[in-house]
């Protein structure tokens, strides 16, 4: 249960805060960015659907994950806990990353 409740909170946290960057920050800042994103699989879904389907895909492994594991019979083998653990702790990780670069975003308009 807690380890369910932590990816979804990391993985949705993750993907909120991708989803923002992309509302709050204009187009056209966003197309002079010299960084791309260094995640293939990120890189190809935003240019098939852009930053919605990013999140719809994200989200919904992850959903696919919980679901998965609710209707586990027995106990969790401790391998896919540590892996649940780790994609909820990248969630976290990339939610700090994708606010981070929000607020640089921001910084630098403030001062042009």
């Amino acid at each position: 249960m807690k380890a369910r409740l932590f990816l979804l909170t990391g993985q949705g946290l993750d993907v909120l805060s991708f989803v923002a960057f992309f509302l709050i920050v204009p187009a056209a800042i966003i197309a002079e960015l010299d960084k791309a994103e260094r995640n293939p699989i990120v890189a190809t879904l935003f240019t098939i659907g852009g930053f919605a389907a990013v999140a719809a895909v994200k989200m919904g492994i992850t959903g696919w994950v919980v679901y998965r594991d609710r209707r586990r019979e027995g106990a969790r083998p401790r391998v896919t806990g540590f892996f649940i653990y780790l994609a909820a702790a990248s969630g976290f990780i990339g939610a700090a990353f994708n606010l981070f670069a929000l607020k640089t975003v921001m910084d630098v308009l403030q001062w042009a």
